[in-house]
């Protein structure tokens, strides 16, 4: 019903699109939590990397600054009311 298509300009385009924010997105969600962006490479390993950096992504980043740079949450209040 539907050709198949298995390659064409487009998708190229935008695998291209998504994968390199994604690296960029995994490397600065390590870094909250003082890890290197070296690490989403275990992505590599099946299951066991996967899980891995799940765990390591959902957890929440260190409190206060780190070696890679100060805490980006520092400064954000609990109070989200105006006036």
């Amino acid at each position: 019903m539907f050709p198949q298509i298995l390659w064409s300009p487009l998708s190229t385009v935008f695998s291209l699109a998504v994968l390199l924010p994604g690296i960029a997105v995994t490397a600065r969600r390590l870094h909250d939590i003082d890890k290197f962006g070296w690490w989403q490479l275990l992505v590599i390993i099946p299951i066991i990397g996967w899980i891995i950096l799940i765990i390591w992504e959902v957890r929440v980043g260190t409190d206060g600054d780190n070696r890679f740079g100060p805490d980006p949450l520092a400064g954000a209040s609990s109070d989200t009311s105006a006036g």
